[in-house]
């Protein structure tokens, strides 16, 4: 494997990385989201 090649690999390898990473991060902000609007609900309730 040339030098070229090896660039090329390891930047596919960082961007996939970097999916990975923000897909997560995506799912934990959505998460996050969901219980404040939950807590926004409940505490609308007692009031």
């Amino acid at each position: 494997m040339n030098t070229q090649d090896k660039v090329i690999n390891d930047l596919a390898i960082q961007l996939a990385n970097k999916t990975i990473e923000c897909a997560n991060y995506k799912a934990l902000y959505e998460e996050a989201l969901e219980k404040i609007q939950q807590l926004q609900s409940d505490k609308e309730k007692e009031e």
